[in-house]
């Protein structure tokens, strides 16, 4: 479902004169359907973070790449024993050569209606709406949200 969501940015991207790279992981799902490895999302909920993340990097990246990464990461749990068990989770980062965010702005980019003063992309649309989006869509199902940015050198959410 990722490449898919991922490939209809492709043309847009590419037309912008940008590279999008997807790196999609999950070498070591079984495909059995086993709780203990796979990952259930809500797939309306993972297309609007999905959405929400790359079109962003889109935005407030003028040259460069994009870069797509989603893991799925396994976690034991307990001391060896029949108790313990298999935490799985996915790690989806977007991470672009763009604008970049001052560090001052960092702590408030997943609020609500927050805008980051003086940063400028292809356009100048938004609500500040997405990234709070992200966050809450990203809580309820139970994961965490952050990002890191230098300016000029682009961010990772």
């Amino acid at each position: 479902a990722t490449m898919d969501l991922a490939s209809m940015f492709q043309t847009t991207i590419e037309k912008a004169g940008l590279e999008l790279i997807v790196d999609v992981n999950d070498d070591d799902h079984d495909g059995g359907g086993d709780d203990d490895t796979s990952v259930y999302v809500d797939l309306d909920m993972w297309e609007k973070i999905f959405f929400n993340l790359l079109s962003n990097a889109f935005k407030y990246t003028v040259k460069g790449r994009i870069y797509i990464s989603l893991r799925k990461i396994c976690i034991m749990i307990g001391e060896p024993s029949p108790a313990r068990r298999r935490l799985t989770h996915m790690q989806l980062k977007v991470r672009d050569t763009g604008v970049g965010i001052p560090q001052q702005a960092l702590p408030r980019v997943f609020e609500r209606f927050y805008r980051v003063e003086g940063v400028h992309g292809r356009s100048y649309e938004g609500t500040g709406i997405g990234l709070a989006l992200t966050m809450e869509l990203t809580k309820l199902h139970g994961g965490s949200a952050s990002v890191e940015s230098e300016v000029g050198v682009g961010s990772t959410f």
